[in-house]
């Protein structure tokens, strides 16, 4: 009978200690609902609109500088705890306190830590500034980057890094030892910084951004890419640098110029001294002994008498355009415009003639080349000459007319006039009209002359070219001229 009664008896058993598992299981269920040291989560604490008197929860430990930072799976919080510090970077600990729920990162008031073991700091969250600057992700342990421009030290080692990264404006916050200069970062290079985001930390936190990475050692800051050299700063080193370098580029070719000036004004002077000395005595030797011949030759027939006054003619003639070479050569010396110039020339020739000068200029004066500019004078000394000579004139006027494309010379004077067809020619032993015209073509301009009664009047037109077309057009000139001559010799 005990036999049968037993697997009943079994069976009853097992139901009763079935039945008071379930019941304690129940309770502690209850009771750790009920409890307010029940073990939960940052999100849920955050999720829920109850206060709480006390709260446990577990995490890592992301930062231990100036607060304590634990962060679980969902989020994170900040500890209030006396000794709290004494926890390592990556351990796990139990916080048991008040939640206080706060702008920025919640903390944790009257906390007790256990710290439970030993572990390592959980990877940071690769987000962009864009991101962070949304909020979601306040308190996490984040890595993100930015371009550096600006870097600051403050009191008590603090090295605050100024960032933007499109639109955002951020500071990553550094404590302690400064950074060496191998890990120090320039401004404009780009940088990620690891650390805890904080939106809000403190008053004057945020002056400088929309929020805080808060950094733990040296190993948080990143170089990516060096700052680039073209800096502003740079540029403008660069610039003053190259303006520097122009400007003594331009001082140099100066004293070359005046240098090379100098020395054209010094071999002009040379020159004049020797036709003065050479030349010009000779002619006037060569005359005083040809007046000599004229008065000692008892028979003299016609032509012997006309050679001689032809010869006599032509060296007066070569002693004068010597003079006037020599006159011209040593006003060129002057820095003055082309006017001035043949005013101080012309003056030489018309005052012991007694002859009135006037010079007119219109336009905007422009310079020309040296060779220009003598020819132009010798053109009108030679005018001048020939107006004392011949004209029996009382004014002489002479014109230089700046015309945007053109240059135009103007001689005229109130003489008798002369028929200009039927001038006297070179082969007579008369070089003045014969010679205007030849410096004309050299310098590329049209000569002309129109004579009646009234005077005469000379035009000179040049158009107003390149000094290097006109060195060109002289060069084919005397190119041409030293062939002519070559021919002439060969007949």
């Amino acid at each position: 009978m005990f036999n049968h009664r037993w697997p009943n008896l079994l069976f009853i058993a097992c139901c009763a200690i079935a039945s008071v598992y379930l019941l304690l299981t129940q309770v502690q269920l209850t009771a750790m609902a009920e409890s307010p040291s029940s073990l939960t989560s940052v999100r849920s604490l955050l999720e829920d609109p109850r206060p709480q008197s006390e709260v446990v929860l577990r995490g890592a430990v992301t930062y231990n500088d100036r607060e304590l930072i634990v962060q679980d799976q969902t989020g994170a919080v900040a500890v209030d705890a006396p000794g709290s510090m004494s926890v390592s970077l990556g351990d796990e600990v139990e916080i048991r306190g008040r939640l206080e729920k706060r702008a920025g990162i919640p903390i944790i008031r009257n906390a007790t830590v256990q710290d439970l073991w030993a572990g390592s700091t959980p990877l940071p969250l690769a987000i962009t500034p864009d991101e962070a600057a949304e909020g979601a992700y306040n308190g996490m342990f984040v890595s993100t980057e930015g371009r550096l421009i600006k870097i600051t030290s403050e009191s008590g080692s603090r090295l605050r890094l100024t960032m933007e990264s499109g639109s955002q404006l951020f500071t990553c916050v550094l404590d302690g030892d400064p950074l060496p200069d191998s890990l120090t970062p320039g401004v404009g290079a780009s940088v990620r910084c690891v650390g805890v985001l904080a939106l809000e930390q403190g008053e004057g936190a945020l002056d400088a951004g929309t929020f805080l990475v808060l950094m733990r050692d040296h190993q948080d800051v990143r170089i990516l890419a060096a700052a680039p050299w073209w800096t502003p700063r740079h540029l403008v080193f660069l610039f003053l640098m190259l303006l520097t370098l122009a400007w003594l580029g331009y001082r140099i070719h100066l004293r070359n110029i005046r240098a090379r000036m100098g020395m054209i004004l010094e071999e002009r002077s040379r020159i004049a001294r020797e036709i003065h000395d050479t030349l010009a005595q000779g002619f006037a030797g060569i005359a005083l002994q040809l007046q000599g011949v004229d008065r000692t030759i008892e028979k003299q027939s016609a032509a012997t008498h006309a050679h001689l006054a032809m010869a006599l003619q032509m060296v007066r003639r070569s002693r004068a355009e010597a003079h006037r070479s020599i006159a011209t050569l040593r006003t060129l010396h002057c820095y003055h415009d082309i006017a001035s110039m043949a005013e101080r020339l012309l003056k030489q020739l018309t005052q012991p003639a007694q002859l009135s000068l006037i010079i007119e200029q219109s336009g905007s004066p422009r310079p020309f080349s040296d060779e220009i500019t003598t020819q132009i004078l010798r053109i009108s000394q030679e005018a001048v000459a020939n107006i004392i000579e011949h004209a029996c004139a009382t004014t002489v006027t002479i014109t230089f007319d700046y015309q945007p494309a053109i240059f135009l010379l103007t001689i005229s004077d109130d003489g008798t006039g002369f028929d200009v067809e039927h001038a006297k020619s070179l082969t007579e032993g008369h070089f003045g009209i014969a010679g205007m015209r030849e410096r004309a073509d050299q310098i590329g301009g049209e000569f002309s002359i129109e004579s009646n009664s009234r005077g005469t009047r000379l035009h000179l037109s040049l158009p107003m070219r390149p000094v290097g077309v006109v060195r060109d057009r002289l060069r084919m000139h005397r190119l041409h001229s030293r062939r002519s001559t070559r021919f002439i010799q060969q007949e």
